[in-house]
């Protein structure tokens, strides 16, 4: 079996994960969070791959607190 196949369902997993722990980050207003709440829900892998380019240029400050949990300072 090609392992194409499970790429969109890795994808998703992942676009999941990641709008998960933003929502819990950032909130659910953010601009990261909704967008990829958007990219799941659309099942659209063009959308998915534009919300990972979007975090990942975004500010470091902002990927750490996603990826990492890792608060702003006071």
């Amino acid at each position: 079996m090609n392992s194409n196949t499970y790429r969109p369902l890795y994808l998703a997993r992942v676009i999941e994960g990641i709008w998960i722990a933003a929502a819990s980050a950032l909130g659910e207003n953010h601009l990261l969070t909704q967008a990829f709440e958007t990219a799941f829900r659309s099942n659209d892998p063009d959308l998915m791959e534009r919300a990972i380019r979007l975090l990942g240029g975004s500010p470091d400050g902002v990927k750490q607190r996603i990826l990492f949990g890792v608060s702003e300072p006071a």
